[in-house]
């Protein structure tokens, strides 16, 4: 009995030893990480506007994405083609709730144009 108590005090003592070692690790090992980003943090502007053009903050945004930003195609019919791709979906469904999500469809279908004429003004 007596060395079953020696062992598991050995083992506590060695797991409380590793801890403090693997805690005095990760605090270094971070202290030296933020010495590194703090030292190595310079930034540049995307832009460099050299005209008299005043740009609003959002095109600004845009731009400084730079070329690795996409803009998406837009199709040319893509609100009939997503009629289609709902009203087929809709037929699928029972017919107590057709009725329902139609109107639910054309609601948000009237909503995105709304959104998409304020922008393009």
């Amino acid at each position: 009995m007596p060395h079953q108590i020696f062992h598991k005090r050995n083992y506590k003592q060695r797991i409380i030893r590793k801890y403090k070692t693997t805690e005095e690790k990760l605090q270094k090992f971070s202290n030296t990480q933020r010495d590194e980003q703090d030292s190595m943090r310079k930034f540049y502007p995307r832009v460099i506007n050299k005209t008299n053009i005043v740009f609003p903050s959002d095109e600004l945004l845009l731009l400084n994405k730079s070329l690795k930003y996409n803009l998406s195609y837009k199709h040319k019919n893509l609100i009939r083609t997503l009629a289609l791709g709902a009203e087929t979906t809709i037929n699928q469904l029972p017919g107590f709730e057709q009725e329902h999500t139609r109107y639910q469809d054309g609601n948000n279908t009237k909503a995105y144009i709304n959104s998409k004429k304020k922008y393009n003004t």
